[in-house]
């Protein structure tokens, strides 16, 4: 039977965090490792008898990562296993961890799911993007990025946008300017509609003192980011408050007056509402 690819499905935020953790210690010896389902750590719930299938048991495991019931969800992609050893679901399996910020754990089943050779390329593609991401967080920045390079040189035809962007992310954060700007550019050529690649350049220009790109970076980014209501409230502020910053610059007063009142609409008592509360008290009278 005809497996389906390995899907984001419920996923994509959590590939594209941003949360940084502390570096832990180099993954645990998959031989050895206590993180592998074994007759000892398996226990049985009440209706598992019913669960006949891997796939029945793994569609169970994302309805409850989709209600975030996570134990119910690590037990049902568990038994999954015990049905079938498979890519698929040790993928899914570091998935989970990667949503639960336990990256190391995540590395090892994913790992594990790139040793089961999953048979299809955009399976192989989503394995190295979820590694890259759970390398990122535990700023092992090198190995992160041999991961995203080995989706950015696979031939065919594919998105390299998330590879491309989180590259950038990396760069940012070492501080290599020139490398993240290239980078993201490169991202834009693959997606020109996702506003957190504008919200990134309108960040870099401003570091380079250039008010008028990141004018319109950040400009791209509020027009962008007004279709999608969970990202309006989550980075919505800040593009705003930016927006409104590079607005001040050009002298163009009432424009960065509605800026700064949006950013007060969406999160009135956030970090970027208060600094907008401040900066519009200093403004002259419209």
């Amino acid at each position: 039977m005809k497996r389906p690819a390995l899907a984001f499905l419920l996923f994509a935020v959590l590939l594209s965090c941003a949360t940084k953790e502390t570096r832990l210690p180099g993954g645990p010896d998959p031989s050895s490792s206590s993180l592998a389902v074994s007759d000892e750590q398996f226990k049985s719930l009440p209706g598992d008898e019913n669960v006949k299938s891997s796939e029945v048991a793994y569609n169970l495991a994302l309805e409850y990562a989709g209600g975030r019931n996570m134990q119910a969800a690590h037990h049902y992609i568990d038994l999954a296993m015990r049905h079938e050893a498979h890519a698929k679901y040790s993928y899914t399996k570091g998935i989970f961890y990667i949503g639960e910020k336990r990256f190391e754990k995540a590395l090892f089943w994913l790992d594990k799911s790139f040793r089961e050779n999953p048979s299809e390329l955009q399976a192989k593609l989503d394995i190295w993007n979820a590694q890259g991401i759970a390398l990122m967080q535990l700023q092992r920045y090198e190995e992160a990025k041999v991961k995203f390079r080995n989706i950015i040189n696979t031939e065919g035809m594919l998105s390299r946008f998330n590879a491309y962007y989180n590259i950038g992310v990396i760069y940012l954060e070492e501080n290599n300017i020139g490398d993240a700007e290239s980078v993201f550019r490169k991202a834009i050529d693959e997606n020109s509609n996702d506003y957190r690649v504008y919200m990134k350049l309108g960040k870099i220009a401003l570091l380079k003192g250039d008010h008028l790109s990141a004018f319109g970076d950040y400009q791209k980014a509020a027009e962008l980011i007004e279709a999608v209501f969970s990202a309006l409230q989550k980075d919505g502020p800040e593009i705003y408050y930016y927006l409104g910053e590079t607005l001040l610059k050009q002298g163009k007063l009432e424009e960065a007056r509605t800026a700064f009142l949006r950013v007060i609409k969406i999160a009135p008592e956030g970090q970027y509402g208060l600094k907008a509360k401040e900066v519009l008290s200093k403004l002259p009278p419209g």
